[in-house]
């Protein structure tokens, strides 16, 4: 409950409009493992990462076959091999698509994501798609 407290208090001071989660607020009310808190990100981090690059692409008129590298960052849960293993298969990228997962930065992730990204497009011709995946209310 304690956490809970601490967190309502950084939400009413965020001057954030609105919040996504991936859990129902009730959730957040009791403690949780980390092998069901893992289980839920591996899940809903898969099916965010999914529709969040097909939307991208779609929006880019880029093609799944014609992205060269794959950025994927994430803090927030622990997946071997990362989750753009399962975005490259359900989304359609090809097999050989260069993959570059970047665990455990944290907050600083898709700040380093964006900045890597575009040293990559800087230095050479690849088509680089970055995501970045947290669900920190499942760890904080």
């Amino acid at each position: 409950m304690e956490k809970l407290k601490r967190s309502l208090t950084v939400f009413d001071n965020a001057l954030v409009d609105q919040r996504f989660f991936c859990v129902a607020p009730e959730w957040l009310l009791s403690e949780h493992r980390i092998s069901e808190t893992n289980q839920i990100y591996l899940e809903c981090a898969k099916e965010l990462a999914c529709k969040a690059t097909v939307l991208c692409l779609n929006r880019a008129g880029v093609k799944p076959e014609h992205v060269d590298r794959i950025i994927f960052v994430s803090s927030s849960g622990i997946a071997t091999p990362s989750l753009d293993v399962d975005v490259i298969s359900k989304v359609g990228l090809r097999t050989n698509v260069r993959r570059t997962p970047i665990f455990g930065l944290g907050c600083a992730g898709g700040a380093s994501g964006v900045s890597l990204a575009g040293a990559i497009c800087r230095a050479t011709s690849e088509r680089v798609l970055l995501i970045a995946v947290e669900l920190t209310s499942l760890t904080f």
